[in-house]
């Protein structure tokens, strides 16, 4: 048998996966939970069962180990026909995750000032960001570009404040003055929705009450 989707529910909550045909299960009894490892590759931890003979069920418990868009993988040597002989070719190969009418919505709101003095400190907010459907923990990944290139000393200071935070970003002499800066975030849960909003600012040359 082969697998022919792995469809996560509306919230991302449980992962649906299916066969062609009917299974032996793994070795497994309808209903019984089991750890997910036996079956997949680099699941361990995650709890599975089987619904009926074609298909189980992956707990994804937030996971960041499921995530739409990319493979899942089966353990080699695990899964065969119903009813098989023993020398009956077991499953193998990978699957893309995917997700059918998801209610889980993901909207980047930043706040901050649009224009700022060559002394001042830069406080941007996006707490107003919602993530809807899920109590799944927030991913934030902040970028950015400026127009005029800046030296790479001042790309890294920048960036290792950026990686450090989440919904707030504070930056003071970082930022070298008279020029305009892009910052991104992208906001995204383990399993893989995200949304993504920019702000821009200006850094005057001159001092801004």
């Amino acid at each position: 048998p082969s697998m022919v989707s792995a469809t996560f529910d509306s919230r991302a909550q449980d992962l649906f996966v299916s066969f062609d045909f009917p299974t032996n299960q793994g070795g497994k009894l309808v209903n019984q939970r089991f750890d997910c490892s036996a079956l997949f590759v680099g699941l361990g931890s995650l709890e599975c069962l089987w619904v009926n003979s074609s298909t189980v069920v992956v707990k994804a418990r937030c996971s960041p180990n499921i995530v739409i868009g990319k493979p899942i993988t089966l353990v080699d040597g695990v899964v065969q026909i119903a009813g098989a002989c023993p020398v009956t070719p077991t499953s193998t190969g990978s699957i893309i995750v995917s997700i059918t009418n998801p209610q889980v919505s993901v909207e980047v709101g930043i706040s901050g000032p649009e224009m700022i003095g060559r002394c001042s400190e830069l406080l941007l907010d996006s707490s107003a960001s919602r993530v809807a459907g899920t109590s799944c923990r927030r991913v934030y990944e902040w970028s950015f570009t400026s127009e005029s290139p800046l030296e790479a000393s001042k790309v890294q200071e920048v960036n290792a404040v950026l990686a450090t935070s989440q919904d707030t970003v504070t930056l003071n002499d970082e930022l070298p003055a008279n020029n305009i800066y892009v910052f991104t975030l992208k906001l995204s849960t383990p399993f893989g929705l995200e949304g993504v909003g920019s702000f821009r600012v200006v850094k005057s040359s001159e001092a801004l009450p």
